[in-house]
């Protein structure tokens, strides 16, 4: 029998609806023995491990916490009184405001996923597995994949199916260690790879990766299929799809991710693969607010990773650069104003597609970097430009390729 390791986000379990709705998919298939749990979503307000990260900061300066892990609590009671669940959250609630300015902060900041864990895995009827045990850090703070899979192979053995929360595994001594923020993603596509998996599925409030921001883009098209690669420069670019950083297990072992709505399940969703698609261009990702470190972008300059202020490491070979809009040259400084990006992850046709891309913004001036190898074209532009850039390029490649002919 084929396994499914589907994770859930915040927002898809971030109450007592979002629960049904998340059980009604795991009885829906009985491939889906094995789920990953995030703390609740923010439902318009804040979220669990915002407020837990709060509370930690007051603890830290001597100020009232209780107010802030009181708001937690209420989160919980509202799942665990809808379906008259037994565990309990007053008490893991009241030991953690006890000893909050004593307690690691990663401890304290984990209980988000793992109260909600407990409270599904009763409500689903399955056993809990804490993370603290099966999801495996060495002393020296790498995760450890065989030790992870042999913890999490027998406790599939034993249990023929369980929940375990994500963002959080252990040390060897049990004490807490998080992964990066988001990286529940990273728990369940580490837990697929551990488990050979057949497919992983993130369950998110969206049908699938959407091709443009949705909120510069009005309903912007799902994208059906897309390999890992452009998944992760999705991600790398801005998307708020998956964890960048839980998309390289899932690629070196080949195991597809299936990425759906949890409110949406009669749409198909996006399906992620090695696999390339069918379209010129994939789709549009970009954020604001950071500086370009390099001074001086002009023609026949030498090539420049021009994504050094975000911190991130280069990816690869940004072949050839270029002026957009007639310019000479375009200076950016550290310090001097906020910035955009502004990425189009292209598929076949590099070369028709990036001119398309090119002649789209005719009028905002930026940087544009082309990029074959890794199948990317990108703008750096200032941040007031941001919106009016993506919706440029959606209009200009993505509904073009969507129109219908004639």
């Amino acid at each position: 029998m084929t396994l499914s390791v589907c994770k859930f986000g915040g927002s898809s379990l971030a109450g007592a609806e979002e629960f049904q709705k998340a059980a009604a998919l795991l009885t829906a298939d009985g491939a889906r023995k094995v789920t990953v749990v995030s703390a609740p979503g923010g439902r318009g307000g804040e979220k669990v491990t915002d407020l837990l990260i709060k509370a930690c900061f007051c603890a830290k300066k001597g100020t009232d916490y209780r107010k802030t892990l009181e708001a937690v609590l209420e989160r919980f009671l509202e799942i665990k009184r809808g379906f008259g669940l037994k565990f309990d959250v007053e008490g893991e609630i009241a030991r953690l405001a006890e000893n909050l300015p004593a307690l690691p902060e990663e401890y304290a900041v984990s209980r988000g996923e793992y109260i909600n864990a407990r409270l599904f895995a009763e409500y689903v009827g399955r056993p809990f597995v804490d993370a603290a045990e099966g999801m495996v850090f060495s002393y020296c703070g790498r995760f450890d994949r065989e030790a992870t899979r042999a913890a999490l192979t027998a406790a599939l053995e034993k249990t023929g199916g369980f929940v375990l929360p994500g963002f959080y595994g252990g040390y060897p001594n049990g004490r807490i260690r998080l992964f990066p923020r988001g990286g529940g993603d990273i728990t369940g596509a580490e837990a697929a790879v551990a488990l050979s998996a057949d497919l992983a599925e993130n369950f998110t409030d969206v049908p699938g990766v959407l091709s443009a921001d949705p909120t510069v883009v009005e309903n912007p098209a799902p994208v059906e299929k897309m390999t890992y690669a452009q998944l992760g420069l999705l991600s790398y670019f801005g998307a708020k799809v998956m964890h960048e950083c839980a998309v390289s297990p899932l690629a070196e072992r080949g195991i597809p991710l299936a990425v759906r709505g949890t409110f949406t399940p009669e749409c198909k969703g996006t399906l992620v693969s090695a696999e390339p698609p069918c379209k010129d261009v994939v789709g549009i990702a970009g954020m604001c607010g950071f500086c370009v470190k390099k001074a001086v972008f002009a023609p026949n300059s030498p090539v420049h990773n021009p994504f050094d202020g975000l911190g991130a490491e280069p990816l690869g070979d940004h072949g050839s650069m270029y002026l957009a809009a007639g310019e000479c040259a375009r200076i950016f400084r550290t310090g001097e104003g906020e910035h955009a990006v502004v990425a189009a992850v292209l598929g076949r046709n590099f070369n028709a597609a990036a001119a398309r891309a090119l002649s789209a913004l005719p009028v905002v001036p930026c940087a544009v970097f082309l990029s074959p190898a890794c199948g990317y074209a990108a703008f750096v532009l200032e941040s007031g430009d941001y919106s009016a850039a993506v919706r440029a390029l959606y209009s200009a490649l993505i509904e073009s390729e969507n129109r219908p002919a004639g």
